[in-house]
C-alpha cells in the first residue's frame, strides 16, 4: 500500500518512500452480515375506510458486530409509527424471539391511494440487507 500527502516534490526524494509490514492478529473476528428474514403487512391491500396497516420486521445477527443491528423502515409516501427496535434478552413467553433477533411492529399509515413500496434496511454497521413489500391503499386515502 503507498500514502502520499499529495506533494509530489516528495516523489523525487530519496526518503520520500517507505515500507513497512503489518500484521493483523489471527484471533480477530470476521464481521457477519446480519439477516433479514421478515417483512409482513397485513393487510397489504389496506380495505376502504382504514388508511393504515401494521408492518412486522425481523431482523437476525449472529455475531452482533460491530455494532448492534438496527432495523430502519421507508417508503416514498407514507409515514410510520412505533419504529422502535426491540429485542429478547432472553426467550419468554411474552417474547418469542431468540436473543440476536431484532424486531419491529410498526404501523405504517397512506397519505395518498395507491401502491406505495414499504422496505427495511438491517445493518450492523458494516454490512446493510434490504427487503421491500408492496402495500396498495384504499382509493378513500384523502
Amino acid at each position: 500500500m503507498e500514502v502520499s500527502d499529495g506533494d509530489l516534490g516528495c516523489l523525487e526524494l530519496p526518503d520520500a518512500k517507505r515500507c513497512m509490514e503489518i500484521d493483523c492478529p489471527s484471533d480477530v473476528a470476521r464481521n457477519l452480515c446480519p439477516n433479514l428474514n421478515v417483512i409482513n403487512l397485513n393487510p397489504s391491500t389496506i380495505p376502504p375506510g382504514q388508511n393504515w396497516t401494521t408492518v412486522q420486521t425481523r431482523g437476525w445477527d449472529t455475531d452482533q458486530k460491530p455494532f448492534p443491528l438496527e432495523l430502519t423502515l421507508s417508503a416514498l409516501f407514507g409515514s410510520f409509527e412505533d419504529t422502535e427496535n426491540m429485542s429478547c434478552p432472553e426467550i419468554t413467553l411474552d417474547c418469542p424471539q431468540s436473543p440476536n433477533v431484532v424486531f419491529q411492529d410498526a404501523i405504517y399509515i397512506c397519505d395518498r391511494p395507491g401502491q406505495d413500496e414499504i422496505c427495511v434496511d438491517a445493518t450492523d454497521g458494516a454490512c446493510t440487507k434490504t427487503l421491500c413489500a408492496n402495500v396498495v391503499c384504499p382509493a378513500d386515502v384523502p
